[in-house]
């Protein structure tokens, strides 16, 4: 019972260790491996096929006459897709690739996850903020910038009082070092 007890409270803290984002990334993986598989084997429908035009500043490349199978992953406008094939061509490089919903909706799931699990509210009027009311009160009650004069005073044996004042930004701009001619031109 003892054995029992302890190997579930092992697995309970390896589960709080790696927690959703092993889980995640274990889908992940095993999706990944699917995928690919599947498409060595070229097992998807050639009308899906998405062409991304990319240019190339590579010098002396040569252009390719036929696609050749490429792994990878592209992100464009929110929506992943999955190399298939790519070649290069008049200096572009051109890639055939199939969106890819399953990665997108782990996205997804993950980043609902993380929000709920992290009690994160948006709000729908200005972006992605959180609300007040899970605000800490010393967060309410400091502001963003706060900018005060700080003097120190430091005792010297040789002097009674020392006194010095740290500059700030309002001080800068009123300075009277100007600049006494146009700097010189490059011959």
């Amino acid at each position: 019972m003892k054995k029992l007890t302890a190997i579930l409270l092992l697995a309970l803290l390896l589960i709080n260790l790696i927690g959703y984002r092993g889980w995640f990334y274990f889908a992940e993986k095993q999706w990944e491996h699917q995928i690919i598989s599947s498409l060595d084997k070229e097992e998807y429908n050639e009308e899906d096929l998405i062409t991304i035009k990319a240019p190339l500043m590579l010098p002396y490349v040569t252009d390719t006459k036929d696609f050749r199978r490429t792994d990878g992953v592209v992100t464009v406008k929110g929506k992943v897709y999955r190399y298939v094939k790519s070649k290069v061509e008049h200096g572009e490089y051109v890639l055939l690739c199939l969106p890819d919903h399953h990665i997108q909706a782990l996205e997804k799931a993950k980043d609902d996850f993380f929000k709920q699990s992290n009690d994160i509210i948006q709000n729908n009027n200005s972006g992605s903020q959180t609300s007040s009311k899970n605000a800490s009160p010393l967060k309410l009650l400091m502001s963003d910038y706060d900018c005060n004069d700080i003097c120190y005073l430091l005792q010297n044996t040789l002097t009674n009082h020392i006194r010095f004042r740290s500059f700030t930004a309002a001080a800068l701009h009123g300075s009277p070092h100007l600049s006494p001619e146009q700097p010189p031109e490059i011959v």
